[in-house]
């Protein structure tokens, strides 16, 4: 188990800049504030991880007042996952490992937004995953699961110069995946 946080300033601007656009100055001013926390289980062939995120930034309204770039005031995310190595069933003590998984993932880059944002259904994003990782060796991996990922419908009052010819867009796309990886 592990968890994290973070507090510090966003603005990045000398105190003359930042005062005539209304924002904080310094090390914490216009802060963003970062919270995760994370757990893993691995016994007996079978694997859980999972993770929750959540990012503050309190000082979105004077953002959005400043540079009219719909800051959100909050964001949140995680997943779970769980999985079974085959290898621990059909071959216990084998060096090798074939895990089937699955995971769900969301976030919500719109949590919270502030009287002067506009909500972007685009920013909320469910991820449902399935497949596989395979090591038939120590420090090699080969990947491949499929996902669906699902939003919400597109703000139409976002898009500023329209394309004559709009292409559609989906609210839900499914993409297979497939990797090799080596580490030395």
């Amino acid at each position: 188990m592990q968890a994290s946080a973070y507090y510090g300033g966003s603005a990045g601007l000398i105190k003359r800049v930042a005062d005539s656009l209304q924002l904080k100055s310094g090390p914490f001013g216009t802060p963003v504030e970062l919270f995760e926390a994370n757990a893993q289980y691995h016994k007996n062939g079978v694997s859980f991880r999972m993770l929750g995120t959540m990012v503050k930034i309190p000082d979105a309204f004077e953002i959005n007042r400043a540079y009219a770039n719909n800051t959100p005031s909050m964001m949140v995310g995680g997943y779970a996952e769980l999985g079974y190595d085959l290898f621990h069933l059909l071959q216990p003590g084998s060096h090798k490992n074939f895990t089937v998984f699955a995971r769900q993932e969301f976030m919500d880059l719109n949590y919270r937004i502030p009287s002067n944002g506009i909500k972007n259904g685009i920013n909320k994003k469910n991820y449902t995953v399935f497949g596989f990782t395979f090591k038939p060796v120590s420090g090699v991996v080969v990947k491949a699961d499929y996902v669906l990922r699902k939003t919400n419908e597109r703000n139409e009052d976002l898009i500023v110069t329209p394309f004559p010819q709009q292409l559609p867009y989906y609210t839900s796309n499914g993409f297979l995946n497939i990797g090799i990886g080596y580490s030395f």
